[in-house]
């Protein structure tokens, strides 16, 4: 995956397909100085959800719940707004 290696070459540490089911995140990423911050990043599950509920209400809080921010990143934003995605993963990793 194209967002993974590149988060990987910037220095964070990413999982893939972390959970089971509907109850997965896409990738795990985490940068090693701030280890208290977990972010899963949803990019194709969140689009494979038919139930708008469960999509917009129940998995985000389950994975709140759970401790983890959660940023969903279609495949459009990533190829048309890729500097902004990074940002905003840094953003929400050192904000934590």
């Amino acid at each position: 995956e194209a967002m993974a290696s590149e988060l990987r070459d910037l220095g964070y540490e990413v999982e893939e397909n972390i959970g089971l089911g509907n109850l997965h995140l896409d990738l795990s990423v985490h940068h090693p100085e701030h280890q208290g911050e977990r972010v899963g990043i949803d990019l194709m599950n969140y689009l494979s959800i038919p139930d708008p509920m469960t999509r917009e209400v129940y998995l985000p809080r389950f994975w709140a719940r759970m401790g983890w921010t959660i940023l969903r990143v279609t495949p459009g934003m990533w190829r048309d707004e890729k500097q902004e995605v990074l940002e905003l993963i840094e953003q929400t990793i050192t904000r934590g």
